[in-house]
Order: C-alpha cells, then structure tokens, then sequence
C-alpha cells in the first residue's frame, strides 16, 4: 500500500532551501534574540518543540511508515475511512425524560447515546429508557449505574425481547473502579468483588453482545485534574494494565479482553501535542498488549473515546 503512494515533487519551480540556509535566515531576522527563548516552545511535558519541522526529522520514526489499520495502528484501526461516531452523554437519570432527550439527540445528528442509568432498576424503567431508539443503528453505553452487572442483564434481555441480531449492538459500560477509587477513595464494593464484576462483565459480553465493551479506562479524569499528557497516558495504560493483569488471572485470554475495552481522553487545546497523544496512546497500547502474546494482531487495537477537556486556563488567565 505505502509503495503506490504519489510522491511527486510540487512546486519544482523554485529551489530547495536546505535547513542549514534556513537556520541562517532566521538568525538574521532575529537579530541577535536568544534563538532557544524566542522560537522554541518547552512543553509542560518537558518537551521542545522547535519552530519547524522537516522530513529529515521523522527519518527514524519507522512507525510513520505504515498505512492505517497496520501495526502499531498510530494512524488508527480502520483501513477505508475516517469516520468516527458523534456521542451525546445525558445526565438525566429518570428513564422517561431521558429518552425523550436522546430522541431529540439523535434527530440532531447524535450516533451514540450515554446514559446516566442510576434510575433504571427493572425491565420497565430500560424499555422506557430506550423506547423509540434503534439499537442496531445507535450505539448505547451506560455511563453511570447502580449496579453494572444488573444493568447489563436488563439490556440483555431487552434485546432479546426485541429480537435484535445481537451482533449489531454496539456501546459500552462504564465500568472503571479503578479511577472511581481514585475519584471518591473506594471501590464500588471492594477491590476483589469488582475484579469479579469485571470478569462477568466481560465474559457476559464476548458471549452475548460480542461488540459491546466491557471496560472504560477514563483517562480524562487525570487530564482534568491537571495532569500532563505523558502523566495522563502512563496513568490510563497503567490501570489498563492492571484490568489485564487480573482479568487473565481469572481466565480470560487477551484476545477477549482488549476488544473488550474503551479508553476515554480529554482533548485540550493544545493542537499539535493532542493529536501526538492519540498516536502515542495506540503506539503504547500496541506495545504493551504485544507482551502477553495475542493470537490475533487486531487485539492490539486501541479503540478511543475523545471528550472536550474541562479545562485549557490557568487560574491566572483573565476570564
């Protein structure tokens, strides 16, 4: 694929400049200014970003090469397009008023829905909550809930009820205990039971709802807390980490869980360094899952929530 790419020079009309000439050019312009000051940008990351870049620069960068849906996957999972679902959260509990919003979301343009499902407890208040909302065209996920597995078990038998190819349904859980015990400094039960609650989860899904997600690992919890890029992608694949550590303890293979998991991160307005931390959270995820040997090389897929950070001011910025 990369050999048919068209790599015709344009503009032959004017000369190369080469970085060398380029570098005496804008010694000049300033003047005698500190070059390293004025022109390069260090990150909160530790980073330098020079002010341009050029092709030699990413010589060594063997990852570059490759096409999308290729290992590492830094470019993305997907081969023939682009395209990505547009995800309304809604943070009405009580079934009824929410689906009337989520119907109005997804008039609008809404792909995904999120739901805050803390209200739902019987057959009754999931059939409200979804009533009117194709589940083979719009994906569910479940944001917050008292009980997962119990939510799990209601949307389960709603499917069946509706006699839906379960293989269509597309979503996810919420379910990170994990950064809820970082959040309020407890597990939703205990740190064992929910190791088991995520076990079920998961096993429930591979046999059940093959392409719905069992795991969220919620990465922007660290980002908006104030977190650096490099803290907020260690934090996030090291609870990763963790959830695989123990769900293989219980028996699951790798290649059940990582299709199994969602990561959720919050984008800043830091343009350049946003989209580096996309390809170096997939580069980084790749590498990781390749250590626990997975059958299949697309278990090594990351798959992305992006959400808007809460934040991109310093408590000294004017309002």
């Amino acid at each position: 694929m990369n050999d048919k790419v068209n790599k015709t020079k344009l503009f032959t009309e004017f000369p190369p400049v080469s970085t060398k000439d380029w570098e005496e050019k804008i010694n000049t312009d300033l003047k005698g200014a500190d070059y390293e000051k004025k022109l390069v940008w260090k990150t909160t990351e530790g980073i330098s970003l020079k002010p341009y870049y050029r092709a030699e620069d990413l010589e060594k960068l063997d990852y570059l090469n490759v096409s999308p849906s290729e290992y590492p996957y830094t470019r993305g999972n997907k081969k023939d397009n682009n395209n990505w679902e547009i995800r309304q959260d809604i943070v009405e509990s009580n079934p009824e008023e929410a689906n009337k919003i989520a119907i109005n979301a997804i008039s609008r343009g809404a792909e995904a829905i999120g739901f805050n499902a803390k209200d739902v407890i019987d057959a009754n208040d999931i059939r409200v909550l979804l009533n009117n909302i194709d589940l083979t065209k719009t994906s569910i996920h479940f944001v917050s809930a008292t009980s997962f597995p119990v939510i799990y078990n209601l949307f389960f038998e709603e499917i069946k009820r509706q006699n839906i190819d379960v293989k269509s349904i597309r979503g996810g859980f919420n379910f990170d205990s994990i950064s809820y015990f970082l959040l309020y400094g407890k597990y939703y039960a205990s740190q064992d039971n929910n190791f088991i609650e995520a076990a079920s989860l998961t096993n429930n899904t591979i046999g059940n709802i093959p392409n719905f997600k069992s795991i969220t690992i919620n990465g922007q919890y660290y980002h908006n807390a104030g977190a650096t890029i490099v803290q907020e992608l260690a934090f996030s694949l090291a609870s990763a980490n963790e959830y695989l550590i123990k769900l293989i303890e219980k028996g699951i293979t790798i290649d059940h869980i990582t299709p199994r998991i969602q990561f959720v991160f919050a984008i800043g307005s830091n343009y350049f360094m946003e989209m580096a931390k996309l390809r170096a959270a997939r580069f980084l995820w790749a590498k990781i899952v390749e250590q626990y040997k997975p059958a299949d090389e697309k278990s090594m897929m990351m798959d992305i929530h992006a959400v808007t950070s809460m934040w991109n001011k310093s408590v000294y910025d004017p309002n």
